[in-house]
């Protein structure tokens, strides 16, 4: 726990002198890496709890990013309403997402979230009057105290430590030990009482309400947006930041996330290459490092110690927290 305290101050503080110490270009990569961390958390906090694997969360992200950008343009809101507008939107996505994949599992979940992504492409498409279509949405650069670059960087990381803490406090909570349960066995959690419905919708939720939050950072950092940002490849590079840095971890999804912006930045010219070292790196993770280059402290703890997959422990905490 010290050691997890030392590493949040210390990422922080490194964060915080960034725009200090780099030139505007380097802050908005910087701005980049920090919205991707805020998705991929999300990502990796759909995977860790329900153990379903979403190939849609571009789609999920678009779709918070796009609520925020109309809200923004036609009824000329303000950057906070979009913001609301849009983080609310991705989760309320999440709801109606959530309710059949209660009865679907393994690659039934990952083609459900596949033709979600297909569904708010081609819908971003058939509305162009409204979403802009191929030619994009755009909106009024945020700013505060500096440049829109420097305040949106601010803004981006401050929603990071937030969203960390979060899905860290969710982790350590009751909640957090059912859905734990959950993902071990749902027999064992419909034995104990638990509203597998309930908790896997919250949960897909939570995740999806993420992305839409680093969606509508997204849109205010780069300015303007179209469909071709939130690909079917998009969502595999987040798929493949949760990998590398290790599904579950909070601050996995930081170290994921820089390698999948900073690698292609740095070939910008060369995509094809940073394509391949990227595959090269998710091949050299899974064969050597499994859990990640940051895995979570489940991980590295191993595998649960009770023959039922179910530690007595556990036990008495879905207790207390289905009965209350």
């Amino acid at each position: 726990m010290r050691e997890s305290r030392w590493v949040w101050i210390g990422l922080v503080a490194i964060g915080v002198i960034v725009p200090f110490v780099t030139t505007q270009t380097t802050t908005y990569v910087a701005s980049l890496v920090v919205i991707t961390a805020i998705a991929v958390l999300g990502l990796n906090y759909i995977i860790r709890n329900t153990g379903q694997v979403s190939i849609g969360h571009a789609a999920v992200q678009a779709f918070g990013s796009y609520c925020a950008g109309i809200v923004a343009s036609a009824l000329h809101a303000d950057f906070v309403v979009a913001l609301v507008a849009g983080t609310l939107g991705a989760a309320i996505l999440g709801l109606i997402l959530a309710v059949p994949s209660v009865r679907v599992t393994g690659p039934y979940f990952a083609v459900l979230t596949l033709v979600l992504g297909w569904a708010v492409n081609e819908a971003i498409l058939l509305y162009p009057q409204v979403t802009g279509g191929y030619t994009g949405l755009f909106v009024q650069p945020f700013s505060l105290f500096a440049s829109s670059t420097v305040t949106m960087y601010y803004l981006s990381l401050a929603a990071l430590v937030a969203a960390m803490a979060l899905v860290h406090n969710v982790h350590r909570s009751k909640f957090g030990q059912v859905l734990l349960v959950m993902k071990r066995s749902r027999a064992a959690a419909t034995t104990l009482g638990v509203n597998i419905r309930w908790f896997m919708v919250l949960a897909i939720s939570i995740g999806n309400m993420l992305a839409g939050l680093s969606g509508v950072l997204y849109l205010y950092t780069v300015s303007d947006i179209t469909p071709s940002a939130f690909s079917l490849s998009q969502s595999a590079y987040f798929l493949v930041a949760s990998v590398v840095g290790g599904v579950g971890s909070v601050f996995g999804a930081i170290l994921g996330s820089a390698v999948i912006v900073l690698i292609p930045q740095a070939l910008s010219n060369l995509e094809w290459y940073a394509n391949i070292i990227l595959g090269a790196i998710l091949i050299a993770v899974l064969l050597w490092r499994p859990g990640g280059l940051w895995p979570s402290r489940a991980r590295r703890a191993g595998p649960p110690a009770a023959a039922a997959g179910v530690a007595p422990a556990e036990r008495g905490e879905v207790s207390r927290a289905t009965q209350g």
